[in-house]
């Protein structure tokens, strides 16, 4: 039974989507690999595969740690009891780490989407 809510458990963790913004750097790095993919293949040499698997690797550890950082994390936003469209108004941030193992360190939270909900971005360390 404990095997079953544990194949439950991962295959929900599985499905749930995530999204991710590609940077900059990323893209060059995808392109880079795609490169050293087409030179490996063109040429017949090992060594370009290897530095095509090492930076794929690298990616992929890279969003490995990126999900651990932000698992555990609780974000607390409290409001006043009236607030009038379109007014600033002060409110109560609390992010609370749950984990015990493995602390989370510069956490940026920022508004998103065409009308921004918070002045400026808010940095936790």
């Amino acid at each position: 039974m404990k095997s079953q809510m544990k194949w439950t458990r991962l295959a929900a963790l599985v499905r749930r989507k995530i999204r991710y913004k590609i940077a900059r750097g990323g893209v060059f790095v995808y392109a880079g690999a795609a490169d050293c993919r087409r030179g490996g293949v063109g040429f017949g040499n090992n060594l370009l595969f290897l530095i095509v698997a090492a930076m794929l690797a690298t990616l992929l550890i890279s969003s490995l740690i990126s999900r651990l950082v932000l698992a555990g994390l609780e974000l607390e936003l409290q409001l006043p009891e009236h607030i009038c469209a379109r007014t600033p108004a002060r409110a109560v941030m609390r992010l609370r780490n749950w984990k015990r193992w493995m602390p989370s360190f510069s956490i940026r939270v920022a508004g998103s989407g065409k009308e921004q909900t918070l002045i400026r971005a808010l940095y936790f360390r």
